[in-house]
Formats: structure tokens, C-alpha cells, sequence
């Protein structure tokens, strides 16, 4: 069987880090995408538990140059990209206070909105363009962009989390618009919510650890059965609103 080897960014800590241990479980070989080198330790960790297969990457979503520095990496060390996980995201700016980003209307900031469509959309689009290269060469490419259920404009109850809400709504768009230039070169492209999440982002209260929701979402993209492209699903598989 030929191993799989995956790409996933925000993989030092919370979901990312719970996606990549299940996929190295998985027997892949996996590319860590870190923002800051402070967080290799645990990283190199788990590579460690996992026979040292993969590697580690600096991919910063704010920093253009790293992504590109990234990808360059991994064109040296695999042949190939088989599934790429733009885990990373924030659900707030965190250079100003909760409100700039989440609103009441009348308390946004431009910048902090900004900042926030700059590392959930604008980071995670250049990464997989610099990436497609790599997915090309894959039978089977795959990419799974970590959406929410709040970016779903038919799910809309209530005014909160602004920032958030918005950039990962565009982030939905920007995987509609993949999925349909991407399908000739038979790279899938993927909107996912993976649920309300027990990470640093979702809080202790939330009911789903991220290992229990990194085992489901692994079982999703790895079951063998190509989903089509361009879709918004959960992390089961069933179809969110858009």
C-alpha cells in the first residue's frame, strides 16, 4: 500500500496537532505546519512516537514568504502531496481586544478584521496555491479546509463572533472557487465543521475532544470513497447549509 502523505498546517497544538497524530497513527507521512519555530518541541514529539515520519515546517498564514519556504521544503523531502488540512485559523484578532473582532457592530475595527481575513482566507489560499504542485502529483489529491458551522449563512441565529463568522464564510467561497478550477486536475477541494471543539479556540466547555473529532474527521477524508468536490460537510460527512 502506498503511503499517504499529508500536509497539516496549525499542527502544533488543539486540532491540528490532534489531526496529525491520528494521521501518523494512519501510517502516513505528514508535514507539520508551524507559525513560530518556539513550537517545535512538542512537534518533534510526536514525530518521534511516530518513527520520525514527516517533518516540520514554518507556515505562517500572515507570511506569504513562509508559505512559499514551506512548500519548497516539501517539494525536497516528498514526492508528493496527497491530502493538505489548512487547519490553522483565529477565531479573534489577538493584537486587539475580543470586540475589535467579534463585534457588538458598533465596537469593530477595519484593522482587526483585516488581520483576521489575512491568517483565515488570504493564508490558507496561497497555501494551497503553493502547494498545487504537490497535490498535482497525487492520484488522488485532496484538500480539507477547517471551516465552522458559523460560516454557514443558512444556520445564521445571532450576531456574534463577526470576524470569524465572516472570514470563514469567505473561506467557503474560496473552496467552491477551487473545487471548480481544480477538478480537471482531479484535486478535490473541501469545506469541513468539525463540530464544537475542547481546544484553546473552542474552550473546556465544548463536548468533543479533539482527538475524538481528528479520529472522525481522518475516517471521513481517508475512507476510500471520494467525495465530491466543492462541498460543505460535518465532520460525519453530512451536508451543512451554506
Amino acid at each position: 500500500m502506498t503511503t499517504l502523505h499529508a500536509l497539516v498546517t496549525g499542527a502544533n497544538r488543539g486540532l491540528g496537532a490532534a489531526l496529525a497524530e491520528a494521521l501518523l497513527s494512519r501510517d502516513a507521512t505528514v508535514a507539520l505546519g508551524l507559525r513560530q519555530p518556539t513550537d517545535e518541541d512538542g512537534c518533534r514529539s510526536l514525530l518521534r512516537r511516530h518513527g520520525n515520519r514527516g517533518l516540520i515546517v514554518r507556515l505562517d498564514y500572515a507570511d506569504p514568504d513562509s508559505i512559499d519556504e514551506a512548500a519548497r521544503r516539501c517539494e525536497g523531502e516528498l514526492e508528493r502531496i496527497d491530502l493538505l488540512v489548512n487547519c490553522g485559523a483565529v477565531n479573534r484578532d489577538p493584537s486587539s481586544p475580543p470586540t475589535a473582532s467579534k463585534g457588538p457592530l458598533e465596537q469593530l475595527d477595519g484593522a482587526a478584521l483585516t488581520r483576521m481575513f489575512v491568517v483565515n482566507v488570504v493564508g490558507p489560499t496561497l497555501t494551497c496555491r503553493a502547494f498545487l504542485p504537490l497535490l498535482k502529483r497525487s492520484a488522488a489529491g485532496q484538500i480539507a479546509n477547517i471551516s465552522t458551522g458559523r460560516a454557514s449563512l443558512g444556520l445564521v441565529e445571532d450576531g456574534r463572533s463577526m470576524g470569524y463568522a465572516v472570514t470563514k464564510a469567505a473561506l467557503n467561497m474560496a473552496t467552491r472557487k477551487m473545487a471548480a478550477e481544480l477538478a480537471p486536475a482531479g484535486v478535490t477541494v473541501t469545506a469541513i465543521d468539525p463540530g464544537w471543539v475542547a481546544t484553546r479556540m473552542g474552550g473546556p466547555e465544548a463536548p468533543s475532544s479533539a482527538e475524538e473529532t481528528a479520529r472522525h474527521l481522518v475516517e471521513l477524508l481517508l475512507d476510500g470513497e471520494r467525495r465530491p468536490s466543492g462541498e460543505f460537510v460535518d465532520r460525519h460527512g453530512r451536508r451543512v447549509p451554506w
